[in-house]
């Protein structure tokens, strides 16, 4: 009785998001050419929903037609003869975006070109065109962050309407983990945790974009979502990005002034370590941990590290996996479940460097775009989160995840409008004598 209260619950406040963004999405769709970006990114983010659902999950086509249709969508403002809007999309962030999947698709196509069929290789390319049409059109793209968030949160509440209709959307309790209302609410997911990470991340987007008073509509929904799938990593990343936020809203009342209105070395530095320090607990983690440590957890991780012995610099390709679990050598029925274990399994530490400087650059980007340090740090901070018990990015897949590290390279122009520009040091200063832009780096 309690589950079936819950899935009315969420129906009813995934209809309640999904009016509340419909004038939002009409009034971007009517924008000229800021059209066609809009639509684009609305079919995307609606697109990695859906495509992500058990019945057509491993369906390559449903997912090759949204994203043609959103690539070409993207590449639309290049033809477009309106002026250039100020630059959003991180240049610097998005190659390294690049690099990170060039080099995992490499190592996958050396390990398992004779394992695998020229599609299955080939459609690890696709995240690379989404990212290349991004890049070049970078410089004409009105899309933003605000844009992307009332996007993925309609995208978000389209799994919500279907939980009613599911004839067995939730999962029964097992040794390791049992949720508040007698079970884990999967939906249309193979996962409960899909869900629990996405919902988590895409609060913490709408509160770094909207801030809490036009986000209190969104957080039932979220709140009931990650009771019912019992995803204590999303719990846990959302809180993170919630303290981060509360603190710097204290920081301003305190003292008056915006604490995180800084470009200088020791936001640099600290916002440097902290991807490092993630990574450094994660491998920690994945070594030290007993087999039956975070619901089992550490048993999947030590087989990863044992198949793994001897390619730990350059990782044995994404694809390894799943002909490691049919030889029996990993678990046959989980994935890796932790960010940096997956990318350390597929492509080695150079994987890891990789992701470090990636997400570096992206919450430097946001920083110095945004004029403010918090909304890239509490994004950055969920991401890392999730990450250490949850692969919440596979960076050569078209999936659901695609718009997290999309979040992280979209910086939102409009705060450095709202709240003027943020101070840089005099070296920063010299280097950009001609900018006239908060133009992102």
């Amino acid at each position: 009785m309690a589950q079936t209260i819950i899935e009315y619950a969420i129906f009813g406040l995934s209809l309640l998001v999904i009016l509340r963004q419909l004038p939002r999405i009409v009034r971007y769709l009517r924008e000229g050419p800021t059209g066609w970006t809009a639509l684009g990114l609305l079919v995307f983010c609606v697109g990695g929903f859906v495509g992500s659902m058990t019945p057509v999950a491993d369906i390559t086509g449903v997912k090759l037609v949204y994203t043609l249709f959103a690539i070409v969508a993207f590449l639309a403002p290049l033809f477009s003869k309106e002026p250039a809007p100020a630059h959003a999309i991180s240049g610097s962030s998005v190659v390294y975006v690049l690099l990170l999947w060039a080099w995992l698709a490499s190592v996958n196509i050396a390990h398992n070109a004779a394992n695998l069929s020229e599609g299955a290789l080939l459609i690890r390319l696709a995240p690379g065109v989404v990212w290349l049409a991004l890049l070049a059109a970078r410089s004409r793209s009105p899309m933003d962050r605000r844009m992307l968030a009332v996007m993925v949160t309609f995208a978000a509440a389209v799994p919500g309407l279907l939980i009613p209709f599911l004839s067995n959307p939730w999962r029964a309790c097992d040794e390791t983990k049992c949720g508040v209302f007698d079970g884990m609410l999967v939906g249309p997911y193979a996962s409960e945790n899909l869900m629990g990470m996405q919902i988590a991340l895409v609060t913490v987007l709408h509160l770094v974009c909207f801030g809490f008073k036009r986000t209190i509509y969104l957080l039932p929904l979220s709140v009931l979502w990650l009771l019912a799938t019992e995803s204590r990593t999303a719990q846990n990343a959302l809180l993170a990005a919630a303290a981060i936020l509360f603190l710097s809203w204290l920081g301003r009342r305190a003292v008056r002034s915006d604490p995180d209105r800084t470009g200088g070395a020791g936001a640099r530095a600290f916002l440097t370590v902290l991807p490092v320090g993630f990574i450094l607990v994660a491998v920690y983690l994945a070594f030290t941990s007993e087999p039956g440590d975070f619901s089992g957890r550490g048993h999947v991780w030590e087989r990863a590290l044992i198949v793994l012995r001897g390619n730990e610099i350059t990782g044995l390709g994404v694809d390894s996996w799943a002909i490691f679990q049919r030889a029996g050598l990993v678990p046959s029925h989980l994935g890796q479940h932790s960010l940096y274990v997956f990318l350390l399994f597929s492509g080695g530490i150079v994987a890891l460097v990789l992701l470090a400087l990636f997400v570096r650059q992206a919450m430097i980007s946001a920083m110095v775009t945004d004029g403010r340090m918090r909304s890239g740090l509490a994004l950055g901070a969920a991401f890392l989160t999730i990450g250490l018990l949850e692969v919440a990015w596979n960076p050569v897949a078209i999936d659901a995840l695609f718009w997290v590290p999309l979040a992280l390279v979209i910086a939102d122009p409009q705060l450095r409008q709202e709240h003027g520009p943020v101070e840089r040091p005099v070296a920063d200063r010299a280097a950009r004598p001609n900018s006239r832009r908060g133009a992102t780096r």
